[in-house]
């Protein structure tokens, strides 16, 4: 009886270590802790149907029910679905659709999938029928298929009853990692998928030919690859347009705007633009000419002018069906005189003192934009030998207080119970959250600091528990 305690009391440590060393937002790494306590990976729950005209069925003989939800508020679908997969003659998967007739497209930003397997697929679908062996055209993106991370694939079942296919030409990393936009369009019994990360600058992944009636089954798709075993995929910024229910309707006029220029760039602004479904992007014209198409931003700098220049400038907005809307009054600028070779401005807002060129305002960096509260923002990566970061008062305190006697340490079978319902260590930011809004280094090395001293304190206490045991011997 002693030496079974012990060895349940070192599993445990193990277990909980493990969580900690090698991620608490990993959904393989929950499931392992999971099978160590004898749960199952992820809870399965009643939820509130989708809302009319959308309806949600598992395809398949799948050996776990599915479900989806949706949030009103947010527009996000979450659907969870099992299945040994979509491919073959038969596919098992959970399936949100609705019934559509006649050509038409669907554009919807898969933002999360569960990582049940390395070919589990959350996407985007359009199927001749409900029967588990339907023609189908089906763009998703999947965890880890190739060994090197998310990635897209494009894949057909060309007639009913047929085996589906693919091609090695639509499978790959290149729209990686998530958040995704995914889009299929159908023309006749053409079927195009495209890729986006800005729902814009549509990258076309390929296209097939499939066998399917006027009326068919359009919507989102979910399998685990891992029959039994539930995965849940999110989705949001869905939309639909076919037939009758087609979008023809423009977006309003933009207003265009120029906030700073100098001897060669011009930085232009513009807001008011309003579209009856979303507008999906802007277009720059200079002169009456397309010089750049952008996705949902309202800021852009125009570069490469000459000094002492006029120039016309229109923007306009569009949505995800292709309507493109008037353009905004024309916004004539004259670019400032060159001061000089080698300037790049007459004015400058730089000023230097010595070796420090210093600047009172926000700094973008391969972006047009700097977010709300920050004071620069790089699209790309950094190299630096070292970065140091100063917390303030408000991050609040390090984390010694762990170690106070007062502290309220939280007990295994709390965390274990956190863990089984929320997928992550409490305090801890789910994977959800950090897709959504990065992480603050300083504020991170804070919690894992904490969680680090509090497995330091199970720990201890596990040893004293062992020798105990020991002793009694």
């Amino acid at each position: 009886m002693k030496k079974q305690l012990s060895s349940a009391l070192c599993t445990m440590m193990f277990s909980f270590l493990s969580l900690i060393c090698f991620g608490s937002v990993a959904t393989e790494k929950v499931t392992t802790i999971n099978k160590n306590f004898n749960t199952t990976s992820t809870p399965h729950f009643n939820v509130p149907p989708v809302p009319s005209p959308w309806s949600n069925s598992d395809i398949g003989s799948v050996a776990a029910s599915g479900s989806a939800d949706y949030d009103s508020g947010s527009g996000r679908f979450t659907i969870e679905g099992s299945g040994a997969d979509i491919w073959s003659s038969n596919d098992e998967f959970h399936y949100v659709y609705q019934p559509v007739t006649g050509d038409g497209e669907i554009i919807a930003r898969v933002i999360s999938l569960d990582y049940t397997h390395g070919w589990a697929k959350a996407g985007i679908m359009m199927r001749n029928s409900l029967a588990s062996n339907s023609a189908t055209a089906l763009v998703s993106m999947h965890p880890n298929a190739l060994g090197t991370g998310s990635g897209y694939t494009l894949q057909q079942r060309n007639t009913d009853g047929s085996t589906m296919t693919t091609s090695d030409s639509n499978i790959g990393p290149e729209l990686s990692p998530y958040p995704v936009y995914l889009r299929l369009v159908r023309s006749g019994d053409t079927f195009t998928a495209y890729g986006s990360l800005t729902n814009g600058n549509w990258q076309l992944l390929g296209s097939r030919t499939v066998t399917m009636g006027q009326n068919i089954y359009v919507g989102l798709a979910v399998t685990s690859h891992d029959d039994g075993i539930l995965a849940t995929g999110v989705f949001e910024d869905v939309s639909l347009n076919f037939g009758s229910n087609q979008d023809t309707q423009a977006p309003t006029v933009a207003t265009l705007i120029s906030t700073e220029k100098s001897d060669t760039s011009v930085n232009l602004s513009w807001n008011g633009a309003t579209d009856n479904v979303a507008i999906t992007g802007y277009r720059i014209y200079q002169d009456g000419s397309a010089i750049t198409t952008l996705g949902n931003v309202l800021n852009y700098q125009v570069s490469n002018l000459q000094a002492a220049t006029p120039y016309n400038f229109t923007v306009t907005a569009f949505d995800a069906a292709g309507n493109e809307g008037a353009p905004s009054t024309i916004l004539s600028v004259t670019t400032d005189g060159s001061s000089g070779p080698g300037s790049g401005s007459s004015t400058s807002v730089w000023s230097e003192a010595n070796t420090t060129a210093s600047y009172d305002g926000e700094v973008a960096v391969g972006t047009a934009s700097v977010p709300l509260g920050y004071k620069m923002a790089i699209d790309g990566k950094l190299i630096t030998e070292e970065v140091r970061v100063e917390l303030s008062s408000s991050s609040g305190t390090w984390p010694d207080y762990v170690f106070s006697e007062n502290y309220d340490l939280p007990s295994l079978e709390d965390i274990q119970k956190h863990v089984q319902e929320k997928g992550h260590l409490p305090n801890i930011p789910s994977a959800q959250e950090v897709e959504a809004n990065g992480v603050e280094l300083g504020e991170m090395n804070r919690l894992l600091l904490e969680k680090i001293e509090e497995l330091t304190l199970h720990v201890i206490q596990l040893k004293k528990e062992i020798n105990q045991l020991k002793n009694e011997k």
